[in-house]
């Protein structure tokens, strides 16, 4: 038990982890129910250190405060207003992406831009500025923000915008929480003409094919992706199954489907962490060439949206896959000359100790939003996952030094493992953030496992 007490009451520590479930640390965990109790929190003397948390699916370190306190948002879920003739909502920040679309999609308005999972807060997704399989169109998530509401570690509510806190909202995005607790925020979503996505499926036989076919789709498409098997050997190293869409209207549907039928629900989940995750190249590349095989080339389908934008999260705790020591999900930017070469090499390193992402995804990335700390910028990502074991480390080292050598980039919300000098050498933005953070926390109140790390608030 915690000697920390809110309103007399003690705060117990609890083990809390990302979805990577690496590393896992103890924290105290508040969860406000209002605004009014986030402030009387922050004034309390009874925390020094505290880290704003939403639903928990940064991978790594991002929203762990270890022994100290973290500060889960998810109490502050209420949609307040939704217009359709704009697509304008108005929601607070503990709001998930899920609650979000089932409120919208049935009135024709979508996420202009959504991550891979829905399962987050609108307020983590700004933290983070996620972005999604239209990057090169659109940008990243805060591109559909028009404003939100920011509460600093000294309590006082902030509006920012583009043209109101300008230096404060572009600190906020991809700042990784560490400006304030982004409390409410106002969107601006698309229209759509249904809740499908017209899928084209393409296969190439090499990285190279992959790196053009992306190049390709993202002059054609507004939504591109290559699931990536860097597990098969040779020249086959890289080989892929490109996912090209476009979102689908009404009139092209076959008859009597319901445009905007619910998203998919949950299908199964995983009840406990499998002891033998597979790890070597052998069963992956198995996996990955069935994968492959499934889906025919040239082929086209009508994809339900939550298949295609959101397709883990039928399968409940499926990070328990990679066992009982958790993953990591290394996700990295390099520029698009240079990418065959850095995949290349990556594919050896990891090879070499006999292992082999069992999930690899790859993108391009187009303009970045602004964000000081906003992770997209011009080049291609790939995205790829790795059980924690021994030979973690060594792959890590590796693949860090690939990156320093051809200027990487990591995702912060997907990180737990990089280096200070791979952070530093990749943000070159970092102290004009540094001075914003410390005039909006001049105490330092707020802080993460990963911003003591990584020495993101410097000294």
């Amino acid at each position: 038990m915690s000697d920390s007490h809110v309103g007399g009451r003690p705060v117990p520590t609890e083990e809390i982890h990302g979805w990577g479930r690496f590393p896992r640390q103890r924290s105290r965990v508040y969860s406000p129910r209002s605004v009014e109790e986030l402030v009387g929190l922050l004034g309390s003397p009874a925390e020094a250190s505290l880290a704003p948390r939403g639903l928990g699916r940064s991978y790594g370190d991002a929203s762990l405060n270890e022994n100290r306190a973290a500060v889960v948002l998810t109490g502050l879920d209420r949609i307040h207003s939704f217009t359709p003739s704009t697509g304008i909502v108005d929601l607070d920040a503990g709001v998930s992406l899920d609650s979000l679309i089932r409120a919208t999609l049935p009135h024709g308005h979508f996420l202009s831009v959504t991550p891979g999972t829905r399962f987050v807060t609108i307020g983590g997704a700004i933290a983070a500025d996620v972005h999604g399989k239209n990057h090169h169109r659109v940008g990243s998530f805060s591109s559909q923000v028009i404003d939100f509401d920011l509460v600093t570690a000294e309590g006082e509510s902030l509006r920012c915008s583009r043209e109101q806190n300008s230096e404060a909202f572009w600190a906020t995005v991809g700042g990784m929480g560490l400006t304030g607790f982004v409390v409410r925020a106002r969107l601006k979503l698309r229209s759509v003409g249904s809740n499908f996505v017209l899928v084209r499926y393409e296969r190439a036989a090499s990285l190279r094919e992959t790196l053009d076919g992306l190049a390709r789709g993202d002059r054609e498409f507004e939504y591109t992706l290559a699931w990536l098997d860097l597990a098969a050997p040779g020249p086959r190293v890289g080989r892929s199954l490109l996912m090209l869409g476009r979102h689908a209207a009404a009139s092209e549907l076959p008859t009597r489907w319901e445009p905007f039928a619910p998203p998919s629900s949950l299908r199964f989940s995983v009840p406990f962490p499998i002891p033998a995750a597979p790890r070597g190249p052998g069963m992956i590349g198995a996996f990955n060439a069935l994968y492959l095989a499934i889906h025919r080339p040239g082929s086209e389908e009508f994809v339900e949206f939550g298949r295609f934008f959101h397709p883990l999260d039928t399968v409940g705790e499926w990070n328990r896959l990679f066992g009982r020591r958790g993953f990591i999900e290394c996700q990295f930017v390099v520029p698009n000359e240079v990418a065959e070469e850095v995949l290349t090499r990556a594919a050896r390193a990891i090879r070499a100790v006999r292992r082999a992402p069992l999930l690899g995804v790859l993108k391009r990335f187009g303009d970045p939003s602004g964000g000081m700390l906003s992770f997209p910028r011009p080049g291609t990502t790939a995205s790829l996952d790795l059980p924690v074991d021994d030979r973690l480390p060594g792959i890590v080292r590796a693949l860090e030094e690939i990156l320093l050598q051809h200027g990487g980039r990591v995702y912060l919300a997907k990180d737990a493992v990089q280096s200070p000098r791979l952070f530093l050498a990749a943000y070159p933005r970092l102290e004009e953030f540094r001075r914003i953070q410390r005039r909006l926390d001049p105490q330092r109140r707020l802080s993460t496992s990963m911003a003591r790390r990584l020495g993101i608030l410097g000294r």
